[in-house]
């Protein structure tokens, strides 16, 4: 066997061996090989707006930016661009679940999240965003999924007197107002000057009133 022909064979033996690995360990290599940070953003931002005028690219979309988050789990930018899309299709247990997902991620983290074009953020931005897609969840009258992301974030963060506020009324709306007042009066104490927690309170209060009304006549 000539030396060309050696070579070639070598080649050959090297292709062969490149496939049988993609085959056997597609979405590993996926992982070990991964696309720049900013092209997970540039793609999923593209999907997305075909998304808008084409439902079947939703999947798409979502998988595309769930891959850039499984890269790259502090990229902040890429957990919200996938919540707004979430919010986009109107799905609160996604929004939910990346909500649960990033207050996890916040603990190991230690909230020093990464943004667009080298830029950080912290945990101040990271829990106003979250609350901000928490009332869409409350707009959606998606209970269920608000209450875990509720718990999510008080089990990290006990002192966080928005989600106290929010748990605090869902209690009440569930007609369990003495465990809401509980949980809204821990709001306060952090926060005595918060208008949307005294307004809450205030309601209760009108609410017990009315009731007792009722009730003597």
């Amino acid at each position: 066997m000539t030396k060309n022909h050696k070579f070639i064979t070598l080649i050959s033996l090297i292709v062969i061996l490149v496939i049988s690995l993609g085959i056997i360990a597609g979405p590993s290599l996926y992982v070990l090989f991964p696309l720049p940070s900013d092209d997970y953003v540039k793609k999923f931002n593209r999907e997305f707006r075909e998304s808008l005028y084409n439902p079947e690219k939703i999947p798409a979309a979502l998988h595309t930016i769930s891959q850039g988050i499984k890269v790259y789990p502090d990229r902040l930018d890429l957990r919200f661009g996938k919540m707004f899309a979430c919010k986009t299709y109107k799905n609160p247990d996604c929004i939910s679940a990346e909500i649960i997902d990033m207050s996890r991620r916040s603990v190991k983290n230690n909230n020093q999240w990464q943004w667009l074009n080298g830029e950080t953020r912290d945990k101040k931005f990271m829990l106003e965003n979250i609350v901000a897609y928490q009332h869409d969840l409350f707009k959606f009258e998606a209970d269920n999924a608000l209450e875990a992301s509720v718990r999510s974030i008080l089990q990290y963060y006990p002192d966080n007197c928005e989600n106290l506020n929010m748990l605090g009324v869902l209690y009440i709306l569930r007609n369990d107002p003495d465990t809401g007042e509980k949980y809204l009066n821990q709001a306060h104490k952090l926060a005595p000057d918060d208008e949307i927690i005294n307004k809450n309170l205030r309601e209760l209060k009108l609410r017990r009133q009315q009731l007792s009304e009722r009730n003597t006549h």
